[in-house]
C-alpha cells in the first residue's frame, strides 16, 4: 500500500510529445530559426524557436500548401533580443505544406524553409 501510494503520490515525469518533423535555417547573419511540426486531427502545429531575429515591427509564420495557397498560423511583437519561442497553428496537413516562411512587418520573407 504504501509502494503504490508513493507512486502515485510522487511527481509524474512525462516525456513531451516528438514532432513529426523538424527544419531549420539560419545565416550568415546569424538569424536561426526552426521550426517543429506536429501533425493534429485538426491541421498541423507549428513550434518555433529563433535567434537573432529582427528586432522590431511585427513578425510572422506562413505556411504554403502544395497548390500555392497560404495560411498564417501565428503572429507576435520582435523581442529586443531577436529571440522567440511561439507556437502556431494551421488547419493544412503536414503532407500538404510545402514551405514555412517567418515574414516581417512588411511581409518580406526573412527565411524560408521548404519542406520536401
Amino acid at each position: 500500500a504504501c509502494l503504490a501510494l508513493g507512486l502515485a503520490g510522487g511527481p509524474l515525469l512525462v516525456r513531451p510529445p516528438q514532432p513529426d518533423a523538424t527544419y531549420s535555417v539560419q545565416s550568415g547573419g546569424g538569424l536561426q530559426f526552426r521550426v517543429d511540426l506536429a501533425r493534429k486531427t485538426w491541421g498541423t502545429e507549428l513550434a518555433v524557436n529563433g535567434s537573432s531575429l529582427p528586432a522590431e515591427g511585427t513578425l510572422s509564420l506562413w505556411v504554403r500548401d502544395r497548390d500555392g495557397g497560404e495560411d498564417r498560423a501565428c503572429a507576435w511583437t520582435a523581442t529586443p533580443s531577436g529571440r522567440v519561442k511561439v507556437t502556431g497553428a494551421t488547419p493544412l496537413q503536414l503532407g500538404s505544406i510545402s514551405s514555412v516562411e517567418l515574414r516581417d512587418a512588411t511581409e518580406r520573407a526573412v527565411a524560408v524553409i521548404t519542406v520536401p
